[in-house]
């Protein structure tokens, strides 16, 4: 049975992106969780009490003088390339999750109704992805909708916070795809699911999101794809090669487009050479609490890729105040080609607006229904049963051409200026 701990959206919601804050969190989760049914379980929890932040400042001065290791990479024959033998295949998305707060295990379990055959998680498990964190949200006891055929998951910056201890030692041995009687392993932080159709490529943008050294910490780091990604890309995967029309969907935890923070330009120049910039495709991220739709913008765009911010499944979806919501920067907006988001107020989370005058959207996920050539993605928040958005998408294996047609069922969606829902579908053309 899952046991959150008592973190509401209210003390989520407070989590910033600091090394020291959450390892200070992660003290302050040992001490909810601890027993207390005998006399040492509770002199233990009564320290933890009294030095809650010293403890949690020493974990953190242990992780600053600890060295970062190697890009781990694969071993195995598959190369972390992973074959779907049948074309027709469901896939659930999710990022941002891992928070093992209420709100996570409702998402889980609702992702979990799909009987997805795989699941994919797109990073940061809180709060510094250690062996405990991966435990509470993966374990038997965990919320985690594991998918029937199997189960992948990349990295983000959380995950860096304990050096990765926890997502390579307790998660990825037991993700990956089942193949016959045996499984392939997921060994690393990065991977490509595919078929006859489709190919979904998982990216690594954690490592360098954190510290390279005890002097930068984590100043100027710009989630950039290790060299061993890179090389990998070219020389295994090989996406858009000549005469490889499938269909590409892209998945990473940091965003290269953003109407509300600062974007990673770094992995858009890295990915220009090798994916090119005539095909367009997918690319799904997180690292920010939201969900959102991108379009495509001819003369801005190098990269034809149609984005979409799905980092809405565990952590407070934060709106702002009540008084006046956070809206998107125009200039970002304008240059990211936003198209519309969740602006919505979840009204279950009143004791929000009472404590603080702050708001909370919807937490969810995505889906993915592959079909021959036809990819169908709807996205849920994880009270209604209905989805929000449908998109239908379609690649000519003869060409390699992505077409896309979308559906908005919530009326409620924040659509910015002028931008219609096709916007988030369609090339925008500029006419000279």
């Amino acid at each position: 049975m899952n046991t959150p701990i008592k973190n509401g959206q209210h003390d989520l919601k407070r989590l910033k992106r600091s090394e020291l804050q959450s390892h200070i969190k992660e003290v302050q989760r040992e001490k909810e969780l601890a027993p207390r049914d005998n006399a040492w379980l509770k002199l233990k929890f009564n320290l933890l009490v009294i030095f809650e932040l010293p403890i949690g400042i020493f974990y953190y001065v242990l992780y600053i003088f600890s060295k970062k290791k190697p890009m781990r990479t694969y071993t195995k024959p598959h190369q972390g390339i992973f074959p779907v033998l049948d074309n027709r295949c469901s896939i659930g998305l999710l990022s941002d999750w891992a928070s093992y707060s209420s709100k996570s295990i409702s998402t889980g379990n609702k992702l979990k109704e799909h009987d997805c055959d795989f699941t994919i998680h797109l990073g940061d498990i809180y709060y510094v992805g250690s062996r405990k964190d991966v435990l509470l949200n993966f374990g038997p006891q965990g919320a985690w909708p594991w998918g029937k055929k199997g189960s992948f998951a990349i990295p983000g910056n959380h995950e860096y916070f304990s050096n990765a201890d926890g997502f390579f030692h307790e998660l990825l041995p037991n993700m990956g795809i089942k193949h016959g009687a045996n499984r392939l392993e997921q060994e690393s932080g990065f991977f490509c699911l595919e078929n006859n159709f489709w190919r979904i490529i998982g990216l690594d943008t954690g490592y360098h999101s954190v510290k390279d050294s005890i002097i930068k910490l984590t100043l100027g780091q710009d989630a950039r794809l290790d060299e061993h990604i890179l090389q990998w890309l070219k020389e295994k995967v090989k996406p858009f090669a000549p005469g490889d029309n499938r269909g590409i969907i892209l998945l990473t935890h940091h965003q290269p487009k953003s109407a509300f923070e600062s974007t990673y330009d770094r992995i858009v120049q890295q990915l220009i050479p090798i994916f090119g910039d005539k095909r367009s495709f997918l690319w799904f991220w997180g690292h920010e609490h939201r969900l959102a739709f991108y379009g495509v913008d001819s003369e801005k765009d190098t990269l034809k890729s149609f984005g979409r911010c799905i980092g809405h499944g565990g952590m407070p979806v934060d709106l702002g105040n009540a008084v006046e919501l956070d809206a998107p920067h125009r200039d970002r907006a304008n240059n990211q080609s936003l198209i519309f988001h969740d602006q919505r107020i979840n009204p279950k989370h009143d004791e929000l607006k009472k404590q603080a005058n702050e708001v909370v959207g919807y937490n969810g996920y995505a889906t993915i229904d592959l079909d021959q050539n036809q990819a169908i993605v709807r996205y849920y928040d994880d009270e209604n049963p209905q989805p929000l958005v449908t998109e239908t998408w379609q690649i000519n294996t003869e060409n390699g051409a992505l077409k896309g047609a979308i559906q908005v069922h919530e009326p409620g969606m924040s659509f910015y200026e002028q931008a219609v829902a096709e916007d988030a579908v369609n090339i925008r053309i500029h006419h000279r």
